[in-house]
């Protein structure tokens, strides 16, 4: 009776594996699918030592860091992390419908840095 539960077991934990397995090769939607073109964020400085830069990924793959203060190193270094990967970040904003979103928050603690969003849609842009 025990070989028999432990074969059973063996077989549902390798079918739950292989419909795993099959979920993960289904094909991710493009960025041109989910109607954003590119994505800006940015984070602002505060009254100390804080550091302010932006990150830009643009459906193409290419990823912009841009490193204006207080940072490690400062310039701007551009990366092409893929499309794909570009289009799952992508996706992921319009999955959680960040359009939908206010233009402004209030901030009450006047010496936090910001984060600053803008999202540039096919046909608009939304900045928050």
């Amino acid at each position: 009776m025990k070989k028999i539960t432990l074969v059973i077991l063996s077989v549902l934990i390798g079918f739950s594996s292989v419909a795993k397995t099959h979920k993960a090769k289904k094909k991710q939607p493009a960025a041109t699918d989910c109607g954003i073109v590119s994505v800006l964020v940015m984070h602002t400085g505060c009254f100390g030592h804080c550091p302010t830069y932006s990150v830009e990924i643009n459906k193409n793959g290419i990823a912009t860091y841009s490193a204006i203060q207080f940072n490690t190193d400062s310039g701007k270094f551009q990366k092409n992390i893929g499309v794909a990967k570009a289009s799952a970040i992508l996706c992921e904003l319009a999955k959680d419908k960040v359009d939908t979103c206010q233009d402004q928050y209030e901030n009450r603690v006047p010496d936090l840095p910001n984060v600053n969003y803008e999202i540039v849609y096919k046909n608009k842009t939304k900045k928050i």
